[in-house]
């Protein structure tokens, strides 16, 4: 061994364990727990109708901190109280809207509610600093998704929906898992060991397709045809532990139109969905009417607060249940096309409406969710959640 390669080889002994202890100083001296400075309690009251598991809690960032000004999104987290047995953390997120500021977001999780028997979650936080847990995701959505990056889709480990020309389409799966963003090439229109796209739309409204209503004019926000005169411009929120936001701005040669959000809980059948008219739309007396599309043969059942239609399209896919909910207090009237039927919705001073709509597949080749009953009673379940919604009360613990 040359004497240049001794002098070499001891600068990196000495490099080495310089460096070790350098790294081993620094894990030591970070070596402290995580610090929740304050607490906030939040009464979660579903009263007689919002009841069940998994039941979406969204909170406006702005109700947040009306009682503690000083919140802090990337330092928190939601834990039941310390009157349950080992409390754990309840999967949360800051959820915004595409093209909204982060002030105008809101935090939102999930929690279980028995009949009129309020549930007192904590929020805790620290002022200051960024840490928060990396909980696993089970939602996500694509702003540009499969062929040429027309369609915008999103999911939860249960259900899967699209949209595409304004129209919604949905996949079923066979089991819980994330797969959008792993579709294989082969026809998604057979049954697989993941599952199937079970809704065969073509131009017809699929789930939610809106017609603005303007007196005895209709005007159609969905078109899947080329020379089609509207446009859809695509955003999304990316996924979480608790949910995803997918939006379509529909547009023509005069400019923008309406706006739709659809909002995916984990764990949930239902899009919460939000449509905006444009502000040039506004104040022309427009009424906004979500539908969803008619099968062959189909079974139709209409309720205060819900269309339901159930059927067989194509035998190989077995029964189809869709639905579209809406608050009573905001329908002025429904109508029936050839191929669908549609609720008029009176949009507030912002121009927005909310209803849900969701899909639900009985595969052919197992007994799965066949009873109509059932089907409609968890409809009607969610009519009245729809209608009466929770009650949140913010309190500071410390």
């Amino acid at each position: 061994m040359n004497n240049r390669f001794r002098i070499w080889f001891a600068v990196g002994v000495v490099f080495s364990l310089t460096f070790l202890v350098s790294l081993t100083a620094f894990a030591q001296g970070n070596e402290e727990p995580i610090s929740f400075a304050k607490t906030l309690l939040v009464k979660i009251d579903g009263g007689a109708y919002t009841t069940g598991d998994n039941i979406p809690v969204s909170i406006p960032l702005a109700e947040i901190r009306k009682t503690a000004p000083d919140f802090n999104t990337d330092f928190f987290r939601v834990k039941h109280t310390f009157a349950v047995f080992e409390p754990r953390d309840i999967p949360s997120q800051i959820l915004t809207l595409p093209g909204r500021k982060k002030k105008d977001s809101d935090l939102v999780f999930k929690v279980d509610l028995e009949k009129n028997t309020p549930l007192t979650v904590e929020i805790q936080y620290n002022p200051k600093g960024k840490d928060y847990p990396n909980y696993p995701a089970k939602t996500q959505s694509f702003a540009s998704w499969y062929r040429l990056g027309i369609n915008i889709a999103w999911e939860n480990e249960i259900m899967a929906y699209r949209s595409y020309g304004g129209i919604v389409d949905f996949f079923a799966k066979t089991y819980p898992h994330l797969r959008l963003h792993n579709l294989p090439p082969d026809s998604y229109h057979h049954e697989r060991f993941w599952g199937l796209d079970a809704y065969m739309v073509g131009a017809k409204p699929g789930l939610c397709g809106v017609i603005l209503v303007d007196g005895d004019k209709r005007i159609p926000c969905y078109d899947t045809t080329e020379d089609s005169p509207l446009k859809f411009k695509h955003l999304n929120t990316e996924g979480g532990p608790v949910a995803t936001v997918a939006q379509a701005t529909v547009s023509n040669s005069e400019g923008n139109i309406l706006e739709e959000n659809y909002t995916l809980y984990d764990d949930r059948f239902e899009n919460v969905v939000t449509s905006i008219l444009d502000k040039r739309m506004r104040g022309k007396g427009l009424l906004i009417s979500p539908g969803i599309q008619k099968f062959e043969q189909s079974v139709y059942l209409a309720i205060d607060g819900a269309f339901m239609v159930s059927g067989t399209p194509v035998e190989e896919y077995g029964t189809i249940y869709t639905a579209l909910i809406w608050d009573p207090a905001d329908a002025e009237g429904t109508f029936e096309t050839e191929d669908g039927y549609f609720v008029k919705l009176k949009p507030d001073s912002n121009g927005a409406v909310s209803y849900k709509s969701l899909a639900i597949w009985s595969r052919n080749s197992d007994s799965g969710f066949t009873e109509t009953a059932q089907f409609q009673n968890y409809i009607k379940t969610l009519v009245q959640e729809f209608a009466n919604p929770l009650s949140v009360t913010i309190t500071a613990k410390r």
